[in-house]
């Protein structure tokens, strides 16, 4: 266990906390799915292979609204969305326990800024949103994009693609020309950066006379492999940072096809919020003292590293 594990502290919310939570829930009209768990992590200083723990609640998230005008370095705890099953990036791990090298970071950053996260893990179609109302002061793994940045502000901290997902046994091959997919049935996560290309692709393939790329979309990732292993689609979107994480622990799996619509990614923050700032300048202070570098080698995961954080960069795409 690492020195980031050792360091993160567990506790429950005060039964206050948890009224405010579902009040904020009402009042927000945010959907999320039922397996969506709160949990109070301290942001505490991280390094290679930590886990931040994970407890389920009914309660919600805490209010987002008061801690807007706060300055660099004064503590405050705050509402923060990760994902339970996007591995090696946010996932929970065997002992129920939120880990990867993504929520590692956010939770470093945090750390650097003086914050305290107080988890949330959300479907992603309720993490923008949220992030709009004020149900959520953080919301993690979101992808930076033009359409995006009309509505919030995102923190820019790895910058990924996407490829695919196909069965190792008898499953589509898929040549690394974008061409090759047309025809493909191909499921990606609802409201993933990769629709855009993908639908692209598939209008070029139409007007080249080729069959279109049918596209499915999953709620999470979990249900996009369930949807391959039972052959509705042929191949699933993958993030270019996990395929071979994901295919040494599941050899049942393999990628193939093209890399698509590289993008940078990070922390989606309310419009305007004086936080955003704060927590580019901590990302950048983890890159400096090596914290950020390390948490990437542990998972194999270097390739998908930056040199500098910002608030809201120009999209790739």
């Amino acid at each position: 266990m690492s020195a980031v594990s050792a360091a993160l502290r567990h506790r429950r919310k005060p039964a206050l906390l948890a009224l405010l939570g579902v009040t904020a829930l009402v009042a927000t009209a945010c959907g999320s799915d039922s397996s969506t768990a709160s949990s109070s992590t301290s942001a505490a200083t991280s390094a290679a292979g930590s886990a931040v723990s994970s407890e389920a609640s009914s309660a919600g998230s805490s209010p987002a609204s008061s801690a807007g005008s706060s300055p660099v370095g004064e503590a405050l705890t705050l509402s923060a969305t990760t994902y339970r099953d996007w591995t090696p990036a946010a996932y929970e791990n065997e002992a129920g326990e939120l880990t990867g090298y993504f929520t590692e970071l956010e939770t470093a950053a945090a750390t650097a800024a003086n914050w305290t996260l107080e988890w949330d893990t959300p479907a992603f179609e309720a993490v923008i949103p949220g992030v709009q109302s004020g149900k959520y002061d953080l919301g993690g793994g979101v992808d930076i994009t033009a359409e995006r940045l009309k509505v919030i502000d995102i923190v820019s901290v790895i910058r990924v693609g996407y490829t695919f997902l196909t069965l190792a046994d008898g499953g589509a091959e898929v040549a690394d020309d974008t061409t090759a997919l047309c025809g493909v049935r191909v499921g990606a996560v609802a409201a993933q950066a990769s629709l855009e290309e993908l639908g692209e692709i598939s209008d070029a393939c139409v007007a080249a006379g080729q069959p279109a790329v049918e596209i499915s979309t999953y709620a999470n990732d979990s249900a996009g492999l369930l949807a391959l292993k039972s052959g509705n689609i042929d191949v699933r979107t993958i993030n270019t940072a996990e395929g071979g994480f994901f295919t040494k622990s599941q050899p049942e799996f393999a990628v193939t096809g093209p890399i698509i619509t590289q993008v940078d990614a990070g922390i989606a923050f309310a419009k305007g919020s004086p936080l955003a700032q704060q927590f580019a300048d901590a990302v950048n202070k983890t890159i400096e003292d090596g914290t950020y570098a390390q948490i990437l080698e542990s998972y194999g995961a270097q390739e998908v590293a930056i040199t500098r954080s910002e608030v809201s960069p120009t999209p790739m795409r």
